[in-house]
């Protein structure tokens, strides 16, 4: 597979709001919702609206619960904190928590994410399980990026910080002999960072989002370089070729080989993730933020080189994060959990790909996409706390166009001890 690389804005305690008071989010409208039997069904997304009973819904157990079977009505129904609506039926499409109470931070290659337990799990892209298993009490304080045997940290000089959170220090901490280097100094707002090859890159954002950089520095110390500047940075995508940057408005691409600029889109509005992969790069733009404002966001694609910027989805409410792998786009809006596909050869209607998973909460927030060769990884946490669940779906249920994911449920279905899959024509 090649390689496809995703990128949010990185969950390191983003400030979170309390779920709207408004009305739950609709279906996009560029994809009418799917009939129950003729698409993927659709579980409750927002606010706990009732589950419907006709709906396609597998229990696929974990180890020792038993065999595969068909849900109940009881279990489809079952809430809990009213005040945060949680779906506690059981899992669907064999969508699996796998994670909670923690955050994520891409590294090169893969990604790590944190655990209530005081573990660190880091997961590589070439195999299914953690590669490396890391103290938690042990992470520094404002950590913004994983390299090698080293964390590197942001944080605020004896002094404190300008008004506007300028005047932030880099430090390179060394995990094993808790050595603490001072790599950068007199910093604006850093935002997010990530090591790549052999240097540390990261973004600002200056006072009001009226300036902004891309900047990195060598892992093994040396001067700071600037190789981009422009207004408040908001996500960042790193990989082989490119380091790709967007401040909400615009998605600018520097070549890592020479440090070369070229601005792939602009006139855009609130650009929260990126993804990209050989040939093109992806964004999602979440459109107008106010909670009453109608559907203005979109998924737009353009090519690497630049060139017209193609729309493939919208609009949509509040498209917060984005994947891609060697077959399919994959997005979540902000509050439904629910992950839409594309097909990336022959884009169309947007697909229900997996409803929103049991147990997710209508107070979560989409933060985090992930897609390699073994399937989806996704985050959903809860806005202003440190309280998240890292999901996953297997590649199994992630079949090649033009074959498609309720294909793949119902032959789940059908190979289930004691189930029967629905005939092809059924549209309960």
């Amino acid at each position: 597979m090649k390689r496809a690389m995703v990128a949010g804005v990185a969950c390191l305690v983003l400030g979170c709001t309390k779920a709207s008071d408004g009305p739950p989010d609709k279906a996009p409208t560029s994809a009418p919702v799917p009939k129950p039997g003729a698409s993927l069904p659709v579980s409750p997304s927002t606010r706990g609206a009732p589950a419907k009973m006709n709906e396609l819904t597998l229990v696929l157990p974990g180890v020792g619960e038993g065999p595969a079977r068909v849900q109940t009505p009881q279990e489809a129904a079952a809430y809990g904190d009213p005040q945060c609506p949680r779906y506690v039926g059981a899992r669907t499409t064999a969508s699996k928590k796998i994670g909670k109470h923690g955050r994520t931070l891409d590294v090169e290659g893969g990604y790590l994410w944190q655990i209530k337990d005081g573990r660190i799990m880091v997961f590589d892209r070439q195999v299914d399980h953690p590669v490396r298993m890391l103290d938690a009490a042990k992470i520094p304080k404002g950590v913004i990026a994983l390299g090698g045997n080293s964390w590197y940290v942001r944080h605020c000089p004896a002094e404190g910080c300008g008004e506007h959170g300028d005047g932030q220090v880099i430090d390179q901490v060394d995990m094993i002999r808790g050595g603490v280097k001072t790599i950068a100094t007199g910093q604006p707002e850093i935002v997010s960072g990530q090591v790549f090859g052999d240097h540390l890159y990261w973004i600002t954002f200056g006072p009001y989002g009226s300036t902004g950089e891309l900047r990195r520095i060598p892992t093994a110390g040396g001067a700071v370089e600037t190789l981009y500047a422009g207004k408040g940075m908001s996500v960042m995508l790193i990989d082989d070729q490119d380091v790709v940057v967007s401040d909400g408005t615009s998605v600018v691409a520097v070549a890592r080989a020479d440090g070369k600029a070229r601005v792939l889109a602009s006139g855009l509005s609130s650009v929260r993730a990126l993804a990209a992969d050989a040939t093109d790069v992806y964004l999602a733009e979440a459109g107008d933020p106010y909670w009453k404002s109608d559907p203005s966001g979109y998924i737009k694609r353009v090519a690497r080189k630049g060139g017209k910027v193609e729309t493939l989805a919208g609009p949509l409410k509040w498209p917060a994060v984005i994947a891609v792998d060697d077959e399919r786009i994959y997005y979540m809006l902000k509050e439904p959990g629910d992950i839409w596909s594309i097909d990336k050869a022959r884009p169309g209607a947007p697909e229900l790909l997996v409803p929103t998973p049991p147990r997710d909460a209508s107070c979560l927030a989409s933060q985090w996409l992930y897609a390699d060769k073994f399937g989806l990884k996704w985050v959903r946490m809860v806005e202003g706390f440190h309280s998240g669940e890292l999901w996953s779906l297997s590649r199994t249920f992630l079949p090649s166009p033009p074959d498609t994911a309720i294909a793949a449920f119902k032959r789940a279905m059908a190979s289930a001890p004691g189930t029967a899959a629905p005939a092809a024509d059924d549209d309960r």
